[in-house]
């Protein structure tokens, strides 16, 4: 039986507390109330083929951490590096839905007590072009959210870090994005308003104030990234893009996009992936 099907209801409840509150709403319209309400009355109704559209179809709104791949030269299966992942499910678009567990150890206070809480894990995976694109949905960064009393963390069973380091000793390599970032800053599809760049003998930092576009308001610092190698670079989309996503983060050298706000239109993060791996050849 899949994970879905055996999960505590609290732990579906937690999983769909990752989605935003208004693909909640078209899903399970009848349910009145608020987020947890609407968490809760869908966990306990377990349709599990209904979950499992929901999440194929809303994984693009969550908060989303990507990590872009090249192709492993042995063709070695990435899934391995994913600890207790179960395939859940293949899309339309061939992208690959699994759910693995992530359980946090925290200690309580008054009296002292130890607890876990579990987290089902949602994670894609895809090809896109050449490249293999792995997608982790943000989980809640603080366990204690879920207690009464005071509390702190302990340990984490899988985390990013995990997955990203399993991933690197099977020889996966991460993909350098400049291309695709700096083809799409030129043809002004977003523009950026904090950077970390590489200067001849240094690394130097820039952030606008009020957040306002390098290229459009400091010309002289855009030519200079243009030939430069970029670190962690904060972008927002042009309105006239038409895309929902307001604005996401993206270290080129890493191969690694965060969007760490939910978007409104299914699919918008993943719309701004397929057009960065576009560009990147």
């Amino acid at each position: 039986m899949s994970q879905l099907e055996t999960a505590p209801i609290q732990d579906i409840k937690r999983l769909l507390g990752a989605f935003p509150v208004t693909t909640l709403k078209e899903a399970w319209g009848q349910v009145k109330g608020s987020k947890e309400e609407i968490c809760f009355a869908a966990a306990q109704e377990r349709d599990v083929s209904k979950l499992t559209s929901f999440i194929l179809k809303n994984f693009g709104r969550c908060k989303l951490h990507v990590y872009v791949l090249e192709p492993h030269q042995n063709g070695t299966d990435i899934t391995t590096a994913l600890e207790g992942a179960e395939q859940v499910a293949v899309d339309g678009e061939g992208r690959t839905l699994l759910l693995t567990r992530s359980v946090y150890s925290v200690f309580l206070k008054d009296p002292p007590e130890e607890q876990t809480v579990e987290f089902l894990w949602p994670i894609r995976l895809e090809t896109i072009g050449r490249y293999t694109v792995l997608s982790l949905v943000v989980l809640e960064r603080n366990p204690c959210t879920y207690f009464d009393r005071d509390c702190y963390q302990l340990s984490r069973s899988l985390d990013e870090r995990g997955i990203t380091l399993a991933i690197e000793k099977l020889g996966f390599q991460r993909a350098d994005l400049h291309l695709g970032v700096k083809t799409l800053w030129d043809e002004d599809y977003m523009d950026s308003f904090r950077t970390k760049f590489k200067k001849p003998k240094s690394t130097a930092s820039e952030h606008m104030d009020e957040e306002l576009g390098i290229k459009k308001n400091n010309p002289a610092l855009y030519e200079e990234l243009k030939s430069s190698v970029m670190f962690v670079t904060n972008f927002q989309i042009e309105p006239e893009a038409g895309a929902c996503v307001e604005d996401f983060a993206i270290d080129p050298s890493a191969g690694f996009i965060s969007f760490t706000r939910y978007t409104e239109g299914a699919g918008d993060a993943d719309e701004v992936v397929h057009k960065l791996l576009e560009k990147n050849g």
